[in-house]
């Protein structure tokens, strides 16, 4: 929340009178400040120490946000001076929450809000993408809602792609940093393209994709762990993006996808309920204006916690949410996917041997509908399955399965002779079976039917898909 200059604060800086004080954090201080030429309010970024590492931390934020070339998704820089004791930024004053202040006050965001979310942050990294920069620390906290539309801001790690990062130097959030990273590899455009993902995860559930969940608490290394070797939580609300998040969330950065590509998958995901902007409309026309409100109560927007101290709960399943366009984008023609359009979910505990979120196995009856995971099927599987086709050739796999409890998806590792990563998406659930679609991209692994039934303590699997068929026992893992 905004309050007064405090006595040792500056009253002006360069030429901008200095109003009141936005927040504080580790890297500086930010005021709100009033150009003296527009009268417009600016946000006044003052670097609290003044010593040369800093003055090249400042610098390079500038470097970076003045190459940016594409303004109305970004806060706009202003003026800047290195001058002094005090060196400080100006930019454009965006006057609404953070995405992080939105969703820990009012939970997740839904339909066009979601949606004009995920266009805006897109077209953002394909613009910070295009002037040649990495933003490096891209998250909840950094996404301003503004009045006319969502903004990526703060540049204060960013780096040009072609300025090597400091060996061994990990910069960035724990909840939303790539694997590369934790490998003492630098941060690059794909890094960004992981944290794009996690942050549209928080915007929609209210977390991010790896935790920290409840019942972790300040465990940053069970977060850690997930990043590096589970697959995604991704909850309710983003199941018609879940292929796109699917990819960019993928652990090799070489697998995901620019964000050119992936800018043009999203649009490829809002055209099929959308007819595009009305005629004549300018680009940028946005149908209807964002529901999160102004607010002159900015809150401290400098250090905020990585998370919230405590998680929104998950929200039910979304009704469906308007469409949207990026702005000024010319639609494509909708690509069909044959990817289930399916919520992942798995929670692993690594170093543990365990996992989160099940609940003993209990014979059960299905859930009603008939969509998603009961309780008695919900775990870890492991075992091993022999694959027979009608030539009598056989192909021998471990399994492991990972479902849970009310989601629409779940995991499968398929290893024999290569490494399957596939999805299960539920088709049926009967009164002792629980039916499922196992699909994956690499069409040299098995792609079929899955149909699972208590026995015993554990699961009976029968597979079957064209002329091959296949059955085993799997038992609970950990």
């Amino acid at each position: 929340m905004a309050e007064p200059l405090r006595p040792d604060d500056p009253r002006s800086l360069g030429r901008f009178p200095l109003l009141e004080r936005l927040g504080e954090g580790g890297q500086g201080i930010v005021y709100l400040g009033r150009d003296p030429q527009t009268g417009e309010r600016v946000a006044v970024k003052v670097l609290k120490a003044a010593d040369a590492e800093a003055r090249e931390r400042l610098e390079r934020e500038m470097d970076a946000a003045r190459r940016v070339r594409l303004q109305y998704c970004i806060s706009r820089v202003i003026d800047y001076s290195f001058e002094g004791t005090r060196p400080f930024v100006v930019s454009e004053f965006v006057d609404g929450p953070s995405l992080f202040e939105r969703v820990a006050a009012q939970g997740p965001l839904r339909g066009g809000d979601l949606e004009r979310l995920l266009a805006f942050t897109a077209q953002a990294l394909v613009t910070i993408h295009g002037s040649g920069v990495v933003h490096r620390d891209l998250k909840p906290a950094n996404v301003l809602l503004g009045p006319d539309g969502p903004r990526v801001v703060d540049f204060g790690i960013a780096r040009p792609v072609d300025q090597h990062t400091q060996s061994g130097r990990i910069v960035g959030t724990p909840a939303y940093i790539a694997p590369e990273q934790l490998q003492g590899q630098p941060a690059g455009k794909a890094s960004d393209v992981w944290a794009w993902a996690c942050t549209m995860v928080f915007a929609a559930t209210g977390y991010p994709p790896f935790g920290p969940f409840e019942g972790d608490g300040d465990n940053i290394a069970v977060v850690l762990g997930r990043v590096m070797h589970a697959q995604p939580r991704l909850g309710h609300g983003l199941e018609a993006f879940e292929p796109l998040l699917r990819g960019c969330l993928d652990k090799d950065p070489a697998r995901r996808p620019s964000a050119r590509r992936l800018r043009e998958e999203l649009e490829a995901d809002l055209e099929h309920e959308h007819d595009g902007p009305p005629p004549g409309a300018p680009p940028g026309a946005l149908p209807g204006a964002p529901s999160w409100p102004r607010t002159d109560e900015t809150l401290d927007r400098s250090t905020p916690p990585p998370f919230p101290a405590t998680p929104p709960p998950f929200p039910p399943p979304p009704t469906t949410p308007q469409p949207l366009y990026p702005p000024g984008v010319p639609v494509p023609r909708r690509r069909r996917r044959k990817w289930p359009a399916a919520v992942l979910a798995l929670l692993v505990v690594l170093g543990a041997g365990g996992w989160y979120g099940y609940r003993e196995l209990g014979g059960e009856a299905a859930l009603p509908g008939g969509d998603a995971i009961p309780a008695a099927f919900a775990g870890t599987w492991t075992g091993g399955l022999t694959i027979r086709d009608a030539q009598g050739g056989e192909q021998y796999y471990d399994v492991q399965l990972t479902l849970f409890e009310g989601q629409t998806s779940g995991d499968a590792q398929f290893t024999g002779d290569r490494v399957c990563n596939g999805t299960l998406g539920v088709k049926a659930v009967r009164p002792g079976q629980l039916e499922l679609d196992l699909a994956d991209r690499n069409p040299d692994c098995p792609d079929g039917t899955v149909r699972l039934s208590p026995e015993g303590d554990g699961l009976s699997l029968a597979y079957a898909a064209g002329l091959e068929s296949g059955g085993s026992s799997l038992s609970r893992a950990g």
